[in-house]
């Protein structure tokens, strides 16, 4: 189940990525990679594109990358998790 997840996000992932392209033909300049909880805003609009945890980003702070023209882009391994991580307790234990 979580593999057929796990390849759904993947598919939805790709076709956004697909139909941004076709909305901004110009190449990001700067590319940032941030995996905490709550970093300062104005410290993340320096990015063209911000790379994020799904499940440590808020709805609210979407928006305001979006208002900031920074786009972000969800963070998704199919290798690997963390422990603390929520859905790392539905894994069986063989993964």
């Amino acid at each position: 189940m979580i593999r057929h997840f796990l390849l759904s996000i993947l598919l939805l992932l790709s076709a956004s990525v697909l139909a941004a392209g076709t909305q901004q033909s110009a190449s990001p300049r700067n590319v940032g990679f941030y995996y905490g909880n709550e970093a300062p805003i104005g410290s993340l609009y320096a990015y063209d594109w911000l790379v994020l945890q799904a499940d440590q980003t808020s709805n609210a702070r979407l928006d305001l990358l979006n208002q900031g023209q920074t786009r972000p882009i969800v963070y998704l391994s199919a290798g690997e998790m963390a422990r603390s991580h929520q859905a790392a307790k539905s894994l069986q234990s063989d993964w």
